[in-house]
């Protein structure tokens, strides 16, 4: 999942600006079009943590 978002995404702003529209709702299953399902609460907010923090993109020039 690391390599794929570092390499896909453009940069920590445009995932921190995504998790800010997103962290808020009650989110349960997050079912990405490739990979594995994220299940329950608790799981959820590991992952909207994570991409909060993740340096990819641009960030990584």
């Amino acid at each position: 999942m690391k390599y794929f978002h570092q390499t896909y995404m453009v940069s920590n702003k445009a995932c921190q600006k995504w998790v800010s529209l997103v962290e808020n709702l009650e989110i349960e299953y997050i079912a990405p079009q490739h990979g594995a399902i994220i299940r329950g609460k608790q799981n959820v907010e590991k992952f909207l943590q994570w991409l909060k923090q993740l340096r990819c993109g641009v960030d990584l020039l």
